[in-house]
């Protein structure tokens, strides 16, 4: 049973990543409401997990994603236009700030990308 729930974790992860995250454009008002409709899926594998979030790891990274204030997104989004320049144990930037809002798996183009389709209006 758990494999099984672990793949079905595993597709739904990439489904969401894939095709919503990479082609919805967002209002601050959408995104709150995406955020608690991934959450929902996310807690909707409770049952099956004591931390679902570690398995549908993109969603839960794209909540942390869509609750930055607008500050914060924009602070992100400057930083990640800039070129990545490699530090001494070549790692960028850009990444470490990512790893700094826990973010591991999205990289570090895919949260430019996704933070320059969320709208501050």
């Amino acid at each position: 049973m758990r494999r099984v729930w672990q793949r079905i974790a595993a597709d739904a992860d990439s489904l969401f990543a894939e095709q919503l995250l990479r082609h919805v454009q967002l209002s601050p008002g959408g995104a709150v409401q995406l955020c608690r409709d991934l959450r929902a899926v996310i807690e909707s594998f409770a049952r099956f997990s004591s931390r679902p979030a570690t398995s549908l790891r993109r969603l839960h990274e794209s909540c942390q994603l869509l609750e930055l204030s607008a500050a914060e997104r924009s602070r992100m989004l400057r930083l990640m236009a800039t070129p990545a320049e490699h530090s001494v144990d070549g790692s960028t930037a850009q990444r470490k700030a990512l790893t700094d809002l826990g973010i591991h798996v999205i990289s570090a183009a895919e949260g430019r990308d996704f933070l320059s389709r969320m709208h501050n209006d």
